[in-house]
């Protein structure tokens, strides 16, 4: 004699089914979220060089009776940059004033000695900045009083 073979109730077998189905609907939801959070990228407008003007800086050297009067233009390269340098605004031109101070007395005549400042700048900054690099650093003019 044959032995019938169980059977499932219905109840079981739908219960595997949905059980088999939420892996899928886990997996399919996730790729649909990974593809949905990514920004889509933006062309760079190549028109636009983010860049700004800070503020004349006057150094007062007591050692060398010299008063330093500077003002530099710093390009990013991109908005990002731009905006991180404007958010930390204060901190940095303390920084640049401390250099300034500390380096000693520029001359502005000599070109040698104002580009080497200029790339020095550009690393100090950058070093203080999180995120975003400066490009460079321009000393539009500088004046010894």
């Amino acid at each position: 004699p044959e032995t019938p073979r169980k059977r499932y109730s219905t109840f079981k077998l739908a219960l595997l089914g949905a059980l088999g189905l939420i892996p899928l609907i886990a997996v399919g939801l996730g790729i649909l979220y990974y593809f949905h959070s990514q920004k889509p990228e933006m062309p760079p407008e190549a028109a636009v060089i983010p860049e700004m003007a800070l503020p004349f800086f006057t150094v007062n050297y007591p050692e060398n009776p010299a008063i330093l009067s500077i003002q530099f233009k710093v390009v990013f390269p991109d908005p990002a940059a731009k905006n991180e340098f404007e958010s930390r605004n204060l901190f940095l031109r303390d920084i640049v004033y401390r250099y300034l101070q500390g380096r000693g007395p520029l001359a502005p005549d000599d070109q040698e000695q104002t580009e080497t400042l200029e790339k020095d700048l550009v690393l100090v900054l950058n070093s203080y900045l999180e995120k975003a690099r400066i490009k460079s650093v321009t000393i539009k003019e500088a004046n010894k009083v």
